[in-house]
């Protein structure tokens, strides 16, 4: 089957996607972070520059701004899709896999949070550097600069995961076959990283300080949770003392600091500092914010200090957010419909869209969009293809190379979100499982040559 999305065999995708974008009308996602509530100069740097500015900023097109913004990030993630997967040939069961994968990743898309933001635009990013040709031209270096800006922009909305991206792109590179660039692996991985960073982190903290967002500095977030983590559940006694004087100067007046080890939870680092228990020594950290530069490189110093002090007991205790990560779901949105109670259409719209859901919901609640599923399925393929005896040597060695490859993305997700995720939530992880997923099944279809050109 070639990929066409125009085809009379895909009627019926194309009327699940009238439906589709119909229900989106009835406001389905989160509003990330409020930024809509706040003028530029009252929000905060949390989320860097780019979150608020989009979705603080987002004209109100057709109604209203969540329609508009969702409809293009689907758009966008369908374009995506498309330059990746044009003019190849598809098996029927390469077909299935596409199916699962792009209607799962239409509804993560119709999530307004910047995760879903970050992988539609690092969808369309890739799909225009495969479209790229190893042909030195002046059309050919427009697309590789729109892909990696592209993907630049991507990691702004979620910079500490910019690796996983890095790691995309070098599967990327491999589909692309452009060996120029693999010939040293380990050097233009640094190389890919370093100038995405590069890019992303200035520039996100220089326009931040142009508009003037107000200083809560996020980088603290993961530091704060690892400190408390070593002291309250740590086995080294040095370590534990350092971790403990590091955050005594954060906490509230008059708490001591036993109130942290009552506060902390392994999946998420707001009952730290946000009072949500009526409990008087509850939230007990006051998290750095204002002109404070010095004080959060003290902190992280110290933070160094106290991991340096102790690797194999730090690493003890970052074993205990392996779990979590692993195991993360809660990667969609459904519909409140009870919001439109008064309007029977959108409440029409808001139940069809919880109906279109539910089989997505039940993945999700069954870890079938987790880690943990991922790379158990990738060890399954890579068994499947040893035991199989009609495939010839080469090819199993061939394929089992791209399922490997699929897998280090995988755990590499897994070890950056255990190391640094302050919060074990599925559509933190879900785009690069996502993106993994659609490089590697487009690693094993072939390209239709016959339709090449048309």
């Amino acid at each position: 089957m070639n990929f066409d999305i125009i085809k009379k065999s895909n009627k019926l995708l194309i009327v699940f996607c009238l439906i589709f974008l119909v229900s989106l009308y009835s406001g389905n996602g989160g509003l990330e972070g409020d930024q809509r509530d706040f003028d530029m100069s009252d929000r905060i740097d949390n989320w860097g520059f780019i979150v608020p500015f989009v979705y603080g900023e987002w004209p109100n097109f057709f109604g209203h701004w969540r329609f508009t913004f969702t409809l293009l990030q689907i758009l966008v993630l369908w374009f995506g899709l498309y330059l990746i997967f044009h003019n190849c040939f598809f098996t029927k069961l390469h077909s299935i896999i596409f199916y699962i994968i792009f209607i799962v990743s239409s509804f993560y898309a119709a999530n307004l949070y910047r995760d879903a933001t970050l992988f539609s635009l690092s969808v369309l990013g890739f799909g225009i550097f495969l479209k790229s040709k190893k042909q030195k031209n002046f059309f050919n270096y427009f697309l590789l600069i729109t892909s990696f800006v592209l993907i630049s922009i991507a990691s702004m909305f979620k910079p500490f995961y910019s690796l996983i991206l890095v790691l995309v792109l070098m599967q990327v590179i491999q589909i692309n076959k452009l060996k120029l660039l693999i010939k040293r692996p380990i050097l233009n991985l640094a190389s890919l990283f370093t100038l995405i960073l590069l890019f992303s982190f200035p520039v996100d903290n220089y326009l931040s300080n142009v508009v003037g967002l107000q200083k809560v500095y996020p980088q603290q977030q993961p530091i704060i949770m690892d400190l408390a983590a070593q002291y309250c559940w740590g086995t080294n006694a040095n370590q534990t003392e350092q971790s403990k004087n590091l955050l005594t100067p954060l906490l509230r007046n008059e708490y001591p600091p036993q109130t942290i080890c009552a506060s902390l939870r392994p999946d998420s680092w707001d009952n730290l500092h946000n009072n949500f228990n009526p409990w008087v020594y509850s939230s007990p950290i006051i998290r750095i914010t204002g002109e404070a530069e010095s004080r959060i490189t003290n902190l992280a110093i110290g933070w160094i200090k106290t991991i340096a002090s102790s690797p194999v007991d730090w690493i003890q205790v970052r074993l205990y957010f392996l779990g979590p990560t692993l195991f993360a779901s809660n990667s969609f949105t459904s519909n409140i419909v009870t919001v439109y109670d008064e309007n029977k259409f959108l409440h029409f719209l808001g139940f069809t869209w919880n109906m279109l859901l539910a089989p997505v919901l039940l993945m999700d609640k069954l870890r079938l969009t987790s880690l943990f599923f991922a790379i158990l399925f990738y060890i399954a393929i890579i068994g499947f293809q040893v035991y199989r005896d009609s495939k010839s040597r080469i090819e199993v060695i061939n394929n089992s190379k791209k399922i490997v490859f699929a897998m280090t993305t995988s755990i590499a997700t897994l070890i950056i979100g255990a190391l640094i995720s302050v919060a074990n939530n599925g559509r933190y992880f879900l785009p690069y499982i996502l993106l993994t997923h659609i490089f590697t099944l487009r690693s094993f279809i072939t390209r239709d040559n016959s339709s090449v050109g048309k």
